[in-house]
C-alpha cells in the first residue's frame, strides 16, 4: 500500500491554529470553581432586568423633586396696547404692563405679588381729570384657607404618594431579586447533586474495573468462572451508559446558569458546595424576620399606603371652598390736567371671604368610595399574604428538621455498608459468596453514599430558601452598584 502525504493549505490551517490558541478558546476550556455566594452576586450583577427596576426607582424618586418645586415662586406676566371706549364716549388708547409672583405655603396658605402699570391717552376728559393719566398699583395678598385645601392637603398627598410609589418599586426591584436567587438556588442545588451523581458513578466505575481485573487475572488461572467477567463487564457497561445520561444533565444544567450569569453557553463550571450552619429554627422569630424582609409585603403596604391616601384627598375635595383674603398695598394717580400736575398715592387694604360649593357630589362620593375599596381589598390581601408566608415558612423547616433526621440516619447506614461490603470483598477472595452478591454490596453502598451526599445538598437548598425568605441570603452578598448618571 502507497503512503500518500495530504497537503492542507495555511489558509484554512491557520484559523485552526489560532482557534485552538486564542485566549477566548483558552477561557472556555476553563471550568470556574463556583459557590452559591460567588454565582448570586455574578447574575444580579448582570441581568438586566435588575437595571431596569433600580432605573424605575430612581425615576421614581426624581417625582417627590417635581411636586417639592411646586411651592416655589411662580411669575406670570402680561402686557398690551388697547383702544376702547371711555365713560365719556370719547375713545381712549391703553397701555398696561403687569405681573405677578405666587407662592404656596406648606401648610396651605399662599401668598401673591401683584404690581401693574398702565396708561390711558383719551382725546376727551373731564378738565379735572388727568390726561394721559398713569395708573400704577402694587398689592401683597394673603389667602389663608379654611376648610378644602386647609394644610395642603394635595400637596401633602401628592408627597406622600411619591414616596408610596419609591417604596413599592423598591420592593418589586427586591422581588426580582428574591426570584433570581429563588432560581439560582434551585439551578445551583440540581447542578451540585448531578455532579455528585457523577462523582460516585465514577468511584463506582474505578472500583468496579479493579474488581474486574481481578477477576480477570482470577479466569485466566482458573479460579474463576468466566461468568464473573462477564458479570462485572455487564456492570461497567451499565455504569458507563448511566455516566454519559448525567454529563448530558449536567451540561442542560450549566447552559442555564451560563444564561443567568450572562455568560457563554459552553463556558464550563464547576459547583462548590459551602455548608452553613443554620442561624435560627425558631419559627416565631424566623416568621417575623420573614415579614420584615417580604418584598410581597412590602409592595401591599404601599398599596395600602396608596388607597389611604386617595381617601385623604377624596375627603378634602368634598369639603366646602371657605377662604380668607388678606390684601394690602399701593395705588398711584400720576398725569397732569387743565389745572397743573396730579400726583394722588395712596395705601389700601382690606380682607374678604370667598366660598365655593359644587353642586353635585356624586363623582366626587363614588372615588372616595372607590378608595376606600381600594384600601379593604389591599388589607384582604395583607391577610392573605401573611398566612401564606407562615405556611411557607412552617413547611420549610419542617423540612430542615426531618433532612437533618436523615443526614444522622444515612450516615449510620453508609458505615454499615462499607463494612457489608468490606467483607463481602474478603469472603469472595476466599471463595465463599459469588460475585453476585459482591455488585450488590458494591451497589447498596454506592446508594448509601449517594444518598448521604444528595441528603446534605438538598439540607443546604432548604436552608437556602429559608434564609432568602428571612432576607439573610441576600444580606452575605455584596449586591451591584446602582450609579446612573443624569443629564439635566
Amino acid at each position: 500500500m502507497t503512503n500518500k502525504n495530504v497537503l492542507i493549505p495555511l489558509s484554512l490551517l491557520l484559523p485552526l491554529l489560532l482557534m485552538c490558541f486564542s485566549p477566548l478558546h483558552a477561557q472556555e476550556q476553563h471550568s470556574e470553581n463556583m459557590t452559591l455566594k460567588i454565582l448570586l452576586e455574578q447574575v444580579l450583577d448582570y441581568y438586566p432586568s435588575l437595571e431596569t427596576a433600580a432605573l424605575q426607582v430612581e425615576k421614581a424618586r426624581q417625582t417627590s423633586a417635581l411636586i417639592e418645586s411646586r411651592l416655589g415662586w411662580q411669575v406670570a406676566g402680561q402686557g398690551g396696547i388697547s383702544k376702547d371706549m371711555s365713560l365719556f364716549g370719547s375713545p381712549v388708547t391703553s397701555l398696561n404692563i403687569g405681573g405677578q409672583m405666587t407662592r404656596q405655603l406648606t401648610d396651605g396658605d399662599s401668598m401673591a405679588v401683584v404690581a401693574m402699570i398702565s396708561r390711558d391717552d383719551a382725546d376727551q376728559t373731564l378738565p379735572t381729570l388727568p390726561n394721559p393719566a398713569l395708573n400704577s398699583s402694587i398689592e401683597l395678598q394673603y389667602r389663608k384657607p379654611l376648610r378644602q385645601g386647609k394644610e395642603n392637603t394635595g400637596y401633602q398627598a401628592d408627597i406622600k404618594d411619591a414616596q408610596a410609589l419609591v417604596k413599592r418599586l423598591t420592593a418589586a426591584q427586591q422581588l426580582i431579586f428574591d426570584q433570581l436567587a429563588e432560581q439560582m438556588i434551585e439551578l445551583y442545588a440540581g447542578t451540585l447533586a448531578t455532579q455528585q451523581r457523577i462523582e460516585t458513578i465514577k468511584a463506582t466505575i474505578a472500583h468496579t474495573q479493579r474488581l474486574h481485573e481481578f477477576i480477570i487475572g482470577r479466569v485466566n488461572f482458573g479460579i474463576a468462572e468466566d461468568k464473573d467477567r462477564l458479570q462485572t463487564d455487564a456492570q461497567l457497561n451499565s455504569l458507563k451508559a448511566q455516566l454519559e445520561v448525567l454529563e448530558l444533565i449536567k451540561t442542560r444544567q450549566t447552559i442555564n446558569i451560563n444564561r443567568l450569569l450572562g455568560k457563554s453557553w459552553q463556558s464550563p463550571l464547576t459547583l462548590v458546595r459551602n455548608d452553613r450552619i443554620p442561624t435560627s429554627d425558631n419559627l416565631k422569630f424566623v416568621i417575623k424576620d420573614v415579614n420584615t424582609h417580604s418584598p410581597a409585603l412590602q409592595i401591599n403596604a404601599a398599596e395600602i399606603a396608596l388607597a389611604e391616601i386617595q381617601i385623604e384627598r377624596q375627603q378634602d375635595i368634598n369639603q366646602d371652598k371657605f377662604d380668607l383674603v388678606f390684601s394690602v398695598g399701593h395705588r398711584g394717580l400720576n398725569g397732569d390736567n387743565s389745572s397743573g400736575s396730579i400726583h394722588n398715592n395712596e395705601l389700601v387694604g382690606g380682607v374678604q371671604v370667598e366660598y365655593g360649593r359644587a353642586l353635585d357630589l356624586s363623582a366626587n362620593d363614588t372615588a372616595l368610595y372607590q378608595a376606600r375599596l381600594e384600601r379593604d381589598i389591599a388589607l384582604q390581601n395583607k391577610k392573605e399574604i401573611t398566612r401564606d408566608l407562615e405556611y411557607k415558612v412552617a413547611t420549610v423547616i419542617a423540612e430542615l428538621r426531618g433532612i437533618a433526621g436523615a443526614i444522622k440516619a444515612y450516615r449510620i447506614s453508609v458505615a454499615s455498608e462499607h463494612d457489608k461490603l468490606d467483607e463481602a470483598v474478603k469472603r469472595y477472595r476466599t471463595g465463599r459468596i459469588t460475585i453476585d452478591q459482591v455488585i450488590q454490596f458494591e451497589n447498596q453502598t454506592a446508594t448509601s453514599e449517594l444518598e448521604l451526599a444528595l441528603q446534605q445538598i438538598e439540607y443546604q437548598r432548604t436552608l437556602d430558601r429559608l434564609d432568602l425568605l428571612r432576607g439573610v441570603l441576600l444580606n452575605t452578598i455584596k449586591l451591584p452598584a446602582q450609579n446612573h448618571t443624569h443629564e439635566h
